[in-house]
């Protein structure tokens, strides 16, 4: 299994976190929260499809790794996580000891509460990063939006989806097969029958 077919397996890993949010909403009260449980969806995933590959975890899941490009190192450039082949990361003077300049998912969070402002800012920013990152490299943005009514979710979700596709048509650095969103719902929500 190559880095480009890990998508499939990220966004299974992202709908079993979906799952996991309808059932215990409270298990993410935070972007911290949400990073653990992101990561640990996608490190279940990739066990679960060991016996496919011919060494067993050649893929790992990291936080705030520095992103070396070019021969200069960018300190402020950490994704939330990253999704790397473990030969991909290179000793370093860094806080961590590591940085990395391979095939990568890096992969932003955001979590949208109720009241918050300047939503599509935020979510601007992340998508932003795309030409940051290597040619070689793929971002996912995921996005938590935590509100109980159901049209103010499909309204901020069609802003995040559009600002992808926007993205994507006229930038020369993303596709859409190298940048990703996925949205993610922190409740159910019941729907009134009129």
């Amino acid at each position: 299994m190559e880095l480009p077919d890990l998508r499939a397996l990220i966004k299974c890993a992202l709908l079993k976190c979906q799952r996991i949010l309808f059932r215990q909403p409270e298990i993410v009260l935070s972007e911290a929260d949400l990073e653990r449980l992101v990561a640990w969806s996608i490190m279940k995933m990739l066990k679960q499809n060991n016996y496919k590959k011919p060494q067993p975890f050649d893929f790992t899941v990291h936080s705030q790794i520095t992103h070396y490009s070019n021969g200069r190192l960018k300190r402020n450039r950490r994704p939330d996580l990253l999704l790397l082949k473990n030969e991909g990361l290179r000793n370093a003077q860094t806080p961590k000891g590591f940085i990395y300049n391979e095939d990568s998912y890096a992969i932003e969070l955001k979590y949208i509460r109720n009241n918050d402002t300047g939503v599509e800012d935020k979510v601007r920013k992340d998508f932003n990063k795309r030409k940051e990152l290597s040619n070689r490299s793929w971002l996912y943005i995921v996005v938590l939006i935590e509100t109980d009514d159901a049209h103010k979710f499909d309204e901020i979700k069609e802003k995040i989806e559009k600002m992808r596709d926007n993205r994507v048509k006229r930038s020369k650095f993303s596709t859409e097969d190298n940048l990703n969103c996925f949205v993610l719902r922190k409740k159910k929500v019941n729907f009134d029958i009129i």
